[in-house]
């Protein structure tokens, strides 16, 4: 019996079983079973820290840990338990807070449901809603129709598209006040246009599965 914890290590199995006639080894075997526990060992630990209300010892899984700005609140600690730096490069700004994170798994959820239909998408949210979003022919006309949807809302707001950030687009959007701006990438030009508020947080997403625990 062998236990796949997640999607990517269908492809390693398929090649084992490939390669070996239809069989796993005792050791191929309790590699996957520990990448498994691994998974399911942080929702107990999850569990037992809600169950104790901090009487007892914070239990969590082995793995990096992300100090993040603040937690829910300013005056909150917060971290993330994952490959943060794995998930998102980030290539200006700020540290991310918790609520940073909140915003953007929304963000993800949603650019991944646009992704599916034909055209360019861009959504802007902000406190894990949507202001605006938009399918278009082009990355510029996408933004300009996410932006018109609720522009007073935008303000603040997190951005993110699974197109690339040419100049012309960032010129678009650099007048906007928002927090962070999420994109499979950016030409030099638009990175030189949105690095000049120091602050803004500018994300390319990382070879890791997102899995966001924070």
């Amino acid at each position: 019996m062998v236990i796949i914890p997640a999607k990517e290590h269908y492809a390693e199995l398929l090649r084992l079983l490939k390669d070996q006639d239809g069989g796993t080894t005792l050791v191929q075997r309790k590699s996957f079973a520990s990448s498994a526990f691994a998974v399911s060992s942080r929702y107990d630990g999850a569990i037992y820290n809600w169950f104790s209300e901090g009487r007892g010892d914070l239990r969590l899984s082995a793995g990096p840990t992300t100090v993040l700005r603040y937690g829910e609140n300013p005056h909150q600690g917060g971290a993330f338990h994952g490959d943060l730096a794995g998930m998102f490069t980030q290539l200006n700004g700020k540290e991310l807070s918790y609520n940073n994170l909140l915003d953007l798994d929304a963000a993800v959820e949603l650019i991944d449901d646009l992704s599916t239909l034909p055209g360019v998408p861009f959504a802007i949210l902000k406190h894990n809603n949507a202001c605006g979003a938009a399918i278009r022919a082009t990355l510029k006309e996408a933004w300009d129709a996410a932006l018109a949807a609720d522009p007073v809302s935008a303000f603040g707001g997190v951005l993110i598209t699974n197109a690339r950030i040419d100049k012309a687009t960032a010129e678009a959007i650099d007048p906007l006040f928002f927090e962070i701006i999420a994109a499979s990438g950016f030409d030099a030009d638009a990175l030189d246009v949105l690095r000049k508020k120091k602050n803004r947080m500018i994300l390319e997403p990382g070879a890791s599965p997102r899995s966001v625990q924070a």
